[in-house]
This record gives structure tokens, C-alpha cells and sequence, in this order.
């Protein structure tokens, strides 16, 4: 009875441990990246231009709409990239509307023709209420990647990951989303 028993709970538990198995085995996240941002009810609605986007103008002005009022202080975690995340940044005055809703970036001097850029927005930009921005609902339409660590290399611009500090890192651990594009 005890032999019985004993082959009972051993095939119990390979069943469980199977159906734990097979859900982790999805590929949502490792296809996906990480988990999405902590939803807080503000949404990054859009990107102009967008991932993906070929033949921008030099002169186009980078433009982020959310659904809800950003907190103040959150300009500087949006940086502009020439050719992927460790290129040098391009020099940038972000400002937002007066409503706090949409972020326009203008580079220093115009992007350059046929060259890849890639705009960074930091993980953890937060809205008025100091929560985290949900990034994850449009970002298959806004061509948007997650930045991990795999996808990074060693430097942001000219500083080590690691030392980046505050806002570019989201509670979801990522570093906040890439959106490449190429002037045309």
C-alpha cells in the first residue's frame, strides 16, 4: 500500500511539475523581454518618428505622447542615439506641452542624411502621480524595443550602464525602450 502511495505522489508531482514546465515554456517573454512596466493608468500613446521609420527628414522634431500629465524632471531621460544605444548621444532641448502630455525633442543642429539613430526613453520615466509609465500597451505599432542588458554592449553613450542612475532603469528591469529610425 505504502509501494502504491508512494508511486501516486512521485506521478502527481511529475504532472505538476509538468504543467509548470510547459507554461513556462511560452515564449512571451524571451520573445517579448521583460515583464511589462508596473501599470499605472499613463500610457505612452505614441512616437514620432517611429521604430522602424525610414527616409525621416533631418529637421523632424522627436515627439512622445502620453495619456496622462508626466512628472516634472522627466526631460532628460529621453536621449537621442546616432547608430544604436552605445553611439554618441545627439545634443537635444526637450520641452513638454503645456498640458504635460506630449514631450517634442529638438536635436542641437539637424541629424545627419541616411544614418541610422535610435531614441532612448527611459524605464522608469514616472507621470505626475509618481507612477511608472506603461510602455508595453502600443509598442508593437510604435516599433519599440525593450533594452536589456544582452541587447546593450557596455556603454550608453560614453558611461557604463551601471552608472546611469535614476529613471533609465524601469520596474520591470529594463533600461526603457529603443525606437530606431534612419533619415532619409
Amino acid at each position: 500500500m505504502k509501494r502504491f502511495s508512494m508511486l501516486g505522489v512521485a506521478w502527481a508531482a511529475t504532472v505538476f511539475l509538468s504543467m509548470i514546465a510547459a507554461g513556462c515554456g511560452s515564449h512571451g517573454d524571451m520573445m517579448d523581454g521583460p515583464s511589462p512596466s508596473a501599470k499605472s493608468g499613463t500610457m505612452l500613446l505614441s512616437v514620432t518618428p517611429a521604430g522602424g521609420a525610414t527616409g525621416v527628414s533631418t529637421s523632424a522634431a522627436i515627439m512622445l505622447r502620453f495619456s496622462a500629465r508626466m512628472a516634472a524632471g522627466m526631460e532628460p531621460f529621453v536621449d537621442l542615439h546616432q547608430g544604436g544605444l552605445d553611439g554618441p548621444a545627439v545634443p537635444m532641448h526637450c520641452e513638454f506641452s503645456s498640458d504635460r502630455t506630449i514631450l517634442t525633442c529638438v536635436p542641437g543642429t539637424p541629424l545627419r542624411a541616411h544614418l541610422a539613430y535610435t531614441l532612448h526613453i527611459g524605464g522608469g520615466m514616472m507621470d505626475f502621480d509618481d507612477h511608472p509609465i506603461d510602455m508595453d500597451q502600443y509598442r508593437g505599432t510604435m516599433g519599440g524595443q525593450w533594452i536589456e542588458g544582452g541587447m546593450m554592449g557596455s556603454f550608453h553613450d560614453t558611461s557604463p550602464w551601471g552608472m546611469m542612475g535614476g529613471n533609465w532603469r524601469g520596474t520591470n528591469g529594463s533600461y526603457g525602450m529603443a525606437f530606431p529610425f534612419t533619415t532619409g
